[in-house]
């Protein structure tokens, strides 16, 4: 069930076989059920995996520990594994009214930070291990998370946030340098939004950083993040919280 091949550029691409897929083979005798679960294992016993799971872990002990740093403490935390679920699955699908098609998106991790004066804030995290395609980051990705602002509320998985007064933020890690990261803000967002009139607001929500930067002293705090029209140069950067909380 599982196919590793090398991709344009030397880009590592993994295809798994879906669990619709996996029953219909079982059902004509061609091999035994592969549940989600097992998928999941499969896919993460790969090198490019584990890396990916590493990645988010480390970005994860940062974020928890950062906010005990800040008098804070993350109150919900929805993983990828979680996210891999058929039952979650389903839920994140998102309409887009200018080409009239719907489509579904993975997130890498969920988060809702509870501020010391009791406010919650909720994000969204992707890690990136140097090989996504900015293309396809942004066709799938930004653009997937833009048109989830309209809904999420709505979903069944956030429905304990529903009545949370602010929007969502997208932190995005890199593995890479300044470099790449800088260029990733510029191509998986400023390029989708650069005709949009309202692109400064519309895009507010996307953050970019280098996982070398993401401590627990930094994390929330330090002007390490990227911000889409906002970052002109690569020395342009901004913390989560600007202002003392």
């Amino acid at each position: 069930p599982l196919t590793y091949t090398q991709g344009i550029n030397n880009a590592p691409l993994v295809y798994t076989l879906t669990y619709k897929g996996s029953r219909l083979l079982n059902s004509k005798g061609m091999g035994r059920i592969v549940t989600p679960g097992k998928a999941y294992k499969l896919k993460n016993s790969t090198l490019l995996y584990r890396e990916h799971e590493k990645g988010l872990n480390d970005v994860r002990i940062a974020l928890t520990k950062g906010a005990e740093l800040i008098g804070a403490s993350i109150e919900t935390w929805i993983s990828d594994r979680d996210f891999k679920r058929p039952s979650i699955r389903r839920q994140i699908k998102v309409h887009d009214p200018k080409t009239n098609q719907s489509f579904a998106f993975q997130p890498d991790g969920f988060f809702v930070l509870r501020l010391k004066n009791g406010e919650l804030k909720p994000f969204f995290l992707e890690y990136d291990n140097n090989t996504t395609f900015h293309k396809r980051f942004r066709n799938i990705k930004i653009r997937g998370y833009h048109l989830l602002g309209e809904v999420w509320r709505k979903l069944k998985v956030f429905e304990k946030y529903k009545d949370i007064p602010v929007t969502y933020r997208v932190l995005t890690v890199t593995n890479a340098g300044s470099e790449r990261t800088f260029n990733f803000k510029q191509h998986s967002v400023e390029a989708l939004f650069t005709k949009d009139s309202k692109k400064e607001i519309n895009t507010r929500r996307f953050y970019f950083t280098q996982v070398s930067l993401t401590q627990p002293e930094t994390i929330y705090t330090a002007s390490i993040w990227f911000i889409p029209f906002k970052s002109k140069t690569k020395e342009d950067k901004f913390a989560i919280f600007e202002e003392t909380i």
